[in-house]
């Protein structure tokens, strides 16, 4: 579902499943067409999150992406994950219902943290918009309601001038 990133020639990406436990990898292929898993994901309940949808992004040579399922016990509705470029992976921050379920889309960075939307949950279980901090807090801008303001985000918000802008799939 997600694009892959290039770094220095190299190109990362994720898969929704397959590896050891059928729950989705993360991966590198070379510029000569290597290709090595860097990371399988555990699914359930656990702190790594399982199916891996949403574009990579890099900061300071470190990937960041989501998971659509999983993540740290009771908070298992997703996660957004940091992994370095050798393969060593976990989950930054954990969504529980209220907070937002199913994170389809990738993050984008602003001002030190990731912004985000969940395509389920929130007040409404219309979705929502989401910052989350390196020290693992979420914290919910927007739930979504269907009407006036939208429901059901896939993609993520995008960052112009200090303000996230985005789409959602219905309402309005």
């Amino acid at each position: 579902y997600s694009g892959m990133v290039a770094i220095k020639g190299t190109l990362y990406g994720t898969t929704e499943l397959g590896g050891k436990y059928d729950f989705g990898v993360l991966y590198k292929v070379s510029p000569s067409g290597a290709e090595r898993v860097l990371h399988t994901f555990g699914g359930g309940s656990n702190s790594d999150g399982s199916d891996p949808y949403g574009a990579l992004i890099v900061l300071n040579g470190v990937l960041y992406g989501t998971t659509y399922y999983g993540g740290r016990a009771p908070a298992d509705y997703g996660t957004v994950y940091k992994a370095t470029l050798a393969g060593a992976e976990h989950a930054v921050c954990s969504f529980t219902s209220s907070q937002g379920e199913e994170p389809y889309a990738g993050v984008v960075a602003l001002n030190g943290t990731l912004y985000g939307a969940t395509h389920q949950g929130g007040k409404k279980n219309y979705g929502s918009v989401y910052g989350c901090t390196s020290s693992g807090k979420v914290r919910v801008l927007h739930s979504f309601t269907l009407s006036p303001d939208g429901a059901y985000p896939y993609s993520p918000p995008t960052a112009l001038g200090g303000t996230l802008y985005g789409t959602t799939y219905q309402g309005g």
